[in-house]
């Protein structure tokens, strides 16, 4: 089991080709089971689970930049790569709230992942999430609207805070 020992990219560089294929292997069926489990998109994610075990052993993450062109292909990266402790460390130092966006349908995904890491602290983190009619009728009005993040509803929580 290799997936269980990594901890981050770094620990991808140390295996040989042979434990880099058992490794998207692991990674492949770790990937299914989340899927399964709380819906969402397979193919996409399938398709970079090779891809994304050799970008990691060939560049130097996190200073060499990854962008993945939809999030549906960046699975199998949070599964290698974990939370980004540091990063989020550095959030709670800078700011008392952080905003995930996540399909509708993995809302127990990362978003749940960065709440647990903060735990007991005063950071707050809200997570909302895209249901699956965006996707087909693309009413972003709508989204934003029932995430709570319209223009209308932003502009009474700022006159809110104003108004304290």
């Amino acid at each position: 089991m290799y997936l269980e020992k990594i901890n981050g990219p770094e620990d991808i560089k140390k295996l040989n080709i042979e434990e880099l294929k058992v490794l998207a292997g692991e990674t492949r069926d770790a990937l299914i089971n989340k899927i399964s489990n709380a819906g969402g998109h397979n193919g996409p994610n399938l398709g970079m689970v090779e891809m994304t075990v050799a970008i990691h052993f060939v560049f130097n993450s996190p200073n060499d930049k990854i962008v993945f062109d939809v999030s549906h292909q960046c699975y199998p990266h949070k599964i290698l790569t974990g939370l980004d402790e540091e990063l989020l460390n550095n959030l709670k130092e800078k700011h008392d709230l952080v905003i995930t966006i996540e399909d509708g349908e993995l809302m127990s995904g990362y978003g749940q992942n960065i709440a647990s890491f903060y735990g007991d602290s005063k950071m707050r983190v809200k997570n909302y999430g895209i249901s699956k009619y965006f996707h087909t009728d693309f009413d972003p009005d709508k989204l934003l609207e029932e995430n709570g993040i319209s223009v209308n509803n932003i502009t009474n929580v700022i006159k809110e805070y104003i108004n304290k």
